[in-house]
């Protein structure tokens, strides 16, 4: 049987504390059939961002390790988190450019810190080639020599490390250019890949606005496939400031009530008009059946094509206005279906400035402080020490004396 792992994003789909009960959602049976999907060696985790994401100006000098750190990895392993996916701007780290397109050792350097602590604590890393822009700003050849190059190096530096490191060729393909011929440059990438590492799992995803079902099935049994979960996107992205969700801050429940006032919701100014059809469709798009409904259309495939299931991105905007019970119970809701499917998975994020785990955003998080129990406990993950408030049992204590000034 093929072992090719997918990971899906399902982009834009048409559809404190929490004192919501955690653990209320109602049990489901899966997709659209019984079909077992076979587990990937990884189970839960985060999206460490802001890390080696650097901005436009910046360069290997400026990766940032806040939470690459020997005291994170301890922190994270203590909640269960077995796997870290890491978005990095990897044309950054670009010190030549044509034709050897050369990464700067001080990347390399970073790398291996990163990979040194995954392997230290058990935890598997996903090298994520998360840039955006790179067929604009490898405009000789809409960066296919870039990208051979990068991941030829990579795979070079990465070949004797442990299973625990994954290649992400690129996260979510953006541009027309790329849209008509990433499939074909994928399988390019692919092999370049493999004249060089035949060991670690490779992941894949669908050409911008293309589905799974419509991705060729690549010659390969170590591949993994990739898509994220944001929907409905008028709930997890409401109030944001960098989208048009921007004015609907604090105005959407989750799940779907009556109590919602669409007519109210839809004449706020400053919506567009595919908004204010995303809000009329709310009944619709916004339960917890409509969430099931809309991953196991890629399940389903999943099962069909007999292959391994990762989401890598699925969330809720922490800080712009959705209640905080609604975005726990968001979380859990898709956190348990793809569990009940056997699908692993890494949320978006751990301390981000907009996806956060924390009750306060940005980094360095104050782990001992700050963390958000109430999202540690929908998303499943296990409670740390600092933070076990159970009752001690002192049946077994011995009591003695220590001092005794008594007189007499």
């Amino acid at each position: 049987m093929k072992k090719s792992i997918i990971l899906f994003s399902f982009f834009a789909l048409i559809f404190s504390a929490c004192d919501r009960n955690l653990y209320g959602v109602k049990p489901d049976e899966g997709g659209e059939n019984s079909t077992t999907l076979e587990k990937t060696a990884f189970t839960r985790g985060v999206n460490l961002s802001g890390c080696f994401d650097v901005t436009p100006s910046a360069d290997a000098g400026s990766i940032w390790m806040g939470t690459i750190t020997e005291d994170s990895f301890t922190n994270l392993q203590s909640l269960g988190v077995d796997v870290v996916r890491v978005p990095m701007n990897i044309g950054r780290f670009d010190i030549s450019g044509a034709p050897d397109y050369t990464l700067d050792p001080r990347f390399f350097a970073r790398l291996d810190e990163l990979l040194d602590l995954g392997e230290q604590f058990g935890i598997t890393v996903i090298i994520d080639n998360h840039q955006w822009g790179l067929t604009e700003t490898y405009t000789e050849d809409r960066a296919t020599g870039f990208m051979k190059s990068s991941w030829r190096q990579i795979a070079e530096h990465c070949k004797s490390r442990t299973s625990r490191v994954v290649y992400e060729l690129k996260n979510e393909p953006d541009g027309q250019w790329w849209s008509d011929h990433w499939h074909e440059l994928q399988g390019e990438l692919i092999g370049e890949i493999r004249k060089v590492d035949d060991v670690h799992d490779i992941i894949v995803c669908p050409a911008p606005g293309s589905s799974f079902e419509q991705m060729p099935e690549y010659e390969d049994e170590k591949l993994i496939y990739t898509s994220h979960f944001y929907g409905p996107m008028v709930f997890t992205h409401q109030g944001s400031s960098w989208n048009v969700y921007k004015p609907l801050g604090g105005k959407i429940p989750f799940p779907y009530n009556k109590s919602f006032d669409i007519q109210a919701t839809v004449a706020i100014d400053g919506l567009t008009q595919e908004v204010k059809d995303e809000i009329r469709n709310y009944p619709y798009t916004g339960t917890e059946a409509a969430i099931q409904t809309s991953l196991d259309r890629v399940i389903a495939e999943a099962k069909r094509r007999k292959v391994r299931l990762f989401v890598g991105e699925f969330g809720v905007m922490s800080f712009s206005g959705a209640k905080k019970e609604d975005i726990c119970y968001w979380h859990e809701v898709v956190r348990k279906h793809l569990e009940n499917n056997g699908v692993s998975w890494t949320v978006w994020a751990y301390a981000d400035r907009d996806f956060c785990m924390f009750n306060v955003p940005g980094a360095p998080p104050k782990f001992h402080t700050d963390l958000n129990l109430d999202l540690v406990k929908a998303l499943g993950f296990d409670i740390p020490p600092a933070y076990d408030d159970s009752p001690v049992d002192e049946s077994s204590f011995v009591t003695r004396v220590l001092y005794d000034d008594a007189w007499g």
